[in-house]
């Protein structure tokens, strides 16, 4: 650390780092210092150079076929072959490296977008830039939930509090000050005017100066820091790269084979031909590219998660690639009841007083409940000039959605004005929170301090002894309580949120005996809150059902409301589903010591405190789930990391929010988590909708890259027969540029088209294709014997029609060829929308339909010009029954060959097979 800035005071910071504690740095400035000293990288993200993202394309000696076969051709004089083989190799290899470079970046974009937003003030206003855009002498905002950017000097608190666990050697939560320390070297932890860089704010607000950025700051000096996100070290790629220097080898040593073969004299010695068949078979595998086709896989599938419509993120944003191998595996979603409904969306639909449910849109529903939504306003504390202003500094966020909806209501209904500060002025105003149960003010009002309270229904009931009624107060009875009771049921049942106003005159000028003030209470009314239920989570739930999956709703209280959504939408069935979190504490081990069983019997936990949540998720876990939470408070952090998945509601999912920084999400929560969707929305977006989608993603990205290794073995063995039948009658079907055309442009593209394979709605009762070294090679024999079958049906049809004479045998080159061609998109749509070897659902997006159009044009191309398929057949004379030929095989060799497969694979035939088996060891043992 170049100053100890803990023992200088703030305006010798201030003048140190030439800020302006008032007004910040002005933008021109940040700008000039973000340039020259580069950026904030307190969590590094990886970048690369396009030169050195070029090195992937030298992996290994494969790549060198491809120059050999230009460089023998024109050895050779075989120009042609070597002008159409560079062109070949430079389209392809261009297309693939602008691919895999566009998907590193948008890899390293993603990275960046995970990175936490921190509130600056640059000339005087108050803005949000991502962390690694901070420079030294910014002014920092501090606000509970915020991860502290840089290391930074204090200058103002208001209770702030800081974790620095894992960082320094403080333990808990730290107070922190703005006065300067001794002038002494002291530890980090001992450093109260000190906030350091990704520690957590976890209660209050503050101002701060960045001192330190980037590589300076504690964190990365002392080696704590981690990369915002790893993307390389997915196991997939390091399996891909293996498994591509295997079939790289494999096919060097094929190409070396069959350059021996060519040789042999009932060959006929044309060595040259045989060698650059046997090299263009190995360069055309695309072997090398298995990794690159990866990374160009995933990146899709993170980005096809994010969708935007009309300039507004809606979907999901998985920000840990590295967590797709786990995410995919998830079988049980534990859920809060806001992912079930918009909160944004929440409005004041009625309110009972003195006995009566008065509508919100009566024209004398203001007079009616005049007093109730008054008292209502009240409660929230947001009134008055200076109110709204310090509840958005203390906590980050102006106010809940709950009472958006209490002042939007008294704001229309002509309560919510200037003179609610004169008639009730606030003395004291406390949230609920874990150490309160309800929302309580305390004003004075007609010369007495009075208490106001708010919370859910039949816990404001709990505490009542009176009710108002008419003017007047009575004696709150069992059948006064029934009938309230019975009334807010019954809105419940509808969905309603439904919140309950009391009052109570105190004879204490402040709430510092809070459990006085919450007893004896007059019940004044409730209002009910209508939340739109989020549009087609009743399908999702069924949809995960379906899949096997487990979808468990967490409550932080006991509501009938949230038990009768939940059984609305599928999530329980009955009350035998539904435990609290007093009898989950009284779950425990069997005698045996294994998990209890019964905790898999529970989809809705209620009343569930922070470490009630926690063991509920330890016991789900040690009954063998995969778990994702959603958590969407700050003091559900560890939670987060308990589960397997943590994710995380957001307003935005990228970039930052300037314009609604109370609406930007908890910053904690959204670095800590793996992957982060958007709050719930009236387009079906959000929520446990967006929450499926991911999951349906990550299944996505793996099948897609199974896709894609299907694929290239099966079209790679159809030209693998076809050579080695070459080889038997002495002559080549396919020349070397035919072979060059059929692996670098149309194998190419196929694959390519894998990664924009976007997850059907059965994506999620997919069986997930474990891709190992050990499942791939086994899936490699099916794969290879499919385009064997494929290979060989080509080759009778193109004989057929030579036998039945509807085509010459001069033709018959062209026509294998070209049934190649067609067969090569018969395989991607087959694969495509066939993952486990039966069709699911036909989808073809606007790329694959491209492609189709550009097979469909160069068969006709081949059919209608005999000169344009003489460039890669040898052939002038091209009839018209190649498309014949074409169609039969494109059709009815896959089909052949997956029921072939189907039929070996099938339990008859191993029924067959067993009993010939035992028929042969008995007939040798009676001869024996």
């Amino acid at each position: 650390m170049a100053e100890r800035w803990h023992d200088k005071t703030a305006a010798e910071v201030e003048e140190l780092t030439g800020s302006d504690i008032q007004n910040g740095l002005s933008p021109e400035i940040a700008r000039e210092r973000l340039d020259k000293n580069g950026r904030n990288d307190v969590f590094p993200i990886e970048h690369r150079s396009m030169t050195g993202y070029m090195a992937d394309f030298s992996t290994n000696g494969l790549s060198l076929l491809l120059v050999l076969v230009s460089l023998i051709s024109i050895f050779f004089k075989e120009y042609l072959l070597a002008i159409s083989a560079v062109i070949l190799i430079g389209v392809s290899y261009f297309v693939t490296f602008m691919a895999y470079y566009s998907s590193r970046i948008l890899l390293e974009r993603a990275a960046r977008n995970s990175l936490p937003n921190a509130k600056v003030i640059r000339g005087g206003k108050l803005i949000t830039v991502k962390q690694d855009e901070i420079v030294t002498g910014d002014v920092i905002q501090l606000s509970a939930g915020d991860i502290v950017p840089c290391d930074a000097r204090i200058v103002s608190v208001n209770h702030l509090y800081i974790v620095e666990t894992g960082i320094t050697d403080g333990v808990g939560s730290i107070e922190k000050q703005s006065d300067f320390v001794e002038y002494r070297n002291v530890p980090p932890h001992m450093c109260f005017n000190m906030a350091w860089a990704s520690t957590i704010v976890t209660k209050g607000s503050g101002r701060a100066i960045a001192c330190e950025v980037g590589k300076n700051t504690l964190v990365r000096r002392t080696g704590k820091n981690k990369p915002a996100a790893e993307y390389h070290k997915l196991a997939i790629f390091d399996t891909l790269r293996k498994i591509g220097g295997k079939m790289s080898l494999f096919y060097i040593a094929s190409a070396f084979i069959i350059s021996l073969v060519g040789l042999m004299p009932f060959f006929g010695g044309n060595s040259l031909v045989t060698l650059l068949v046997a090299l263009s078979l190995g360069a055309a595998g695309l072997s090398e590219f298995l990794m690159l086709f990866g990374y160009i896989i995933v990146a899709c599938g993170l980005f096809d998660s994010l969708s935007r419509k009309k300039q507004t993120e809606k979907g999901s944003l998985i920000k840990n690639a590295d967590r797709l191998d786990t995410l995919k595996k998830v079988d049980t979603v534990i859920i809060p009841p806001e992912a079930l409904y918009s909160k944004r969306g929440m409005s004041l639909e009625k309110a009972y007083v003195s006995g009566t449910l008065y509508d919100a849109s009566q024209s004398d529903f203001a007079d009616n409940c005049l007093r109730l939504l008054k008292y209502a306003v009240v409660t929230t504390g947001l009134y008055g000039q200076n109110k709204l202003a310090s509840a958005s500094e203390d906590s980050g966020e102006a106010y809940t959605f709950e009472e958006d909806a209490i002042l939007r209501a008294a704001f229309e209904s002509g309560v919510y004005n200037t003179s609610l500060e004169s008639e009730y002025p606030l003395i004291e105003f406390r949230r609920k929170n874990d150490y309160n149960r309800l929302d309580t003010a305390l004003v004075r009002f007609n010369g007495d301090n009075t208490v106001l309270l708010r919370g859910e229904v039949n816990e404001v009931l709990s505490y009542c002894t009176h009710y108002y009624e008419n003017g007047r107060i009575f004696r709150l009875g069992p059948i006064e309580r029934s009938k309230i009771e019975v009334e807010a049921t019954q809105l419940m049942r509808q969905a309603y949120r439904v919140v309950a106003v009391a009052s109570k005159n105190s004879r204490f000028n402040s709430l510092t005996k809070l459990r006085d003030s919450q007893n004896d209470l007059i019940f004044e009314g409730f209002i009910a809150l209508i939340e739109p239920i989020l549009p087609g989570v009743s399908q999702t739930v069924a949809r995960l059902r379906n899949a096997k999956m487990n979808v468990v709703l967490f409550c932080d209280d006991v509501s009938e409301k949230d038990y009768q959504i939940a059984r609305a939408i599928g999530i329980v069935s009955s009350r035998e589903n539904v435990i609290t979190g007093e009898k989950l504490r009284e779950l425990d081990l069997d005698e045996s010591g294994s998990p209890d069983k019964n905790i898999m019997k529970y989809t809705m936990f209620e009343g569930m405190s922070v470490s009630d949540k926690e063991l509920a998720i330890k016991k789900i876990k040690e009954n063998g789930s995969t778990v994702a939470f959603l958590g969407n408070k700050l003091n559900e952090i560890t939670l987060l990391k308990e589960a397997d998945i943590g994710m995380t509601e957001c307003l935005k999912l990228t970039g930052t929010n300037e314009e609604n920084l109370e609406y930007n999400g908890c910053e904690a929560l959204r670095f800590v988590s793996d992957a982060v969707v958007t709050m719930v929305d009236m387009d079906s977006s959000g929520g446990l909708n967006s929450v499926a989608d991911v999951i349906g993603s990550a299944k996505n990205i793996n099948n897609n890259i199974d896709r894609m290794l299907r694929y290239l073995i099966s079209a790679q063995s159809i030209r693998a027969v076809i050579v080695l039948w070459s080889l038997l009658i002495g002559k080549f079907i396919l020349s070397p540029l035919a072979i060059l055309a059929l692996g670098l442009v149309f194998d190419f593209f196929a694959a390519l088209i894998m990664a924009f394979k976007k997850p059907t709605k059965r994506i999620l009762r997919q069986k997930d294709r474990d891709i190992s070294q050990k499942s791939i090679i086994k899936t490699a024999k099916d794969c290879i014997i499919k385009g064997a079958l494929c290979g060989g049906f080509v080759l009778v049809i193109s004989y057929l029609l030579v036998l039945f004479k509807l085509m010459p045998m001069t033709s018959f080159n062209a026509s294998v060829f070209v049934s190649c061609v067609t067969m090569s998109a018969s395989l991607m749509m087959l694969t495509l929308n066939d993952s486990r070897g039966v069709t699911s659902e036909l989808r073809i997006n606007r790329i694959q339909f491209f492609y189709l159009i550009a097979v469909l044009l160069f068969v006709g191309a081949c059919v209608l010009f005999k000169p344009f398929t003489a460039v890669v057949t040898e052939s002038l004379f091209v009839s018209r029954y190649i498309f014949l030929s074409a169609l039969l095989s494109s059709v009815a060799a896959p089909i052949f060959s997956t029921l072939t497969l189907k039929f070996f694979g099938g339990k008859e035939f191993k029924k067959f097979s067993k009993k010939v088996k035992k028929r042969v060891k008995n007939a040798f043992v009676k001869e024996k």
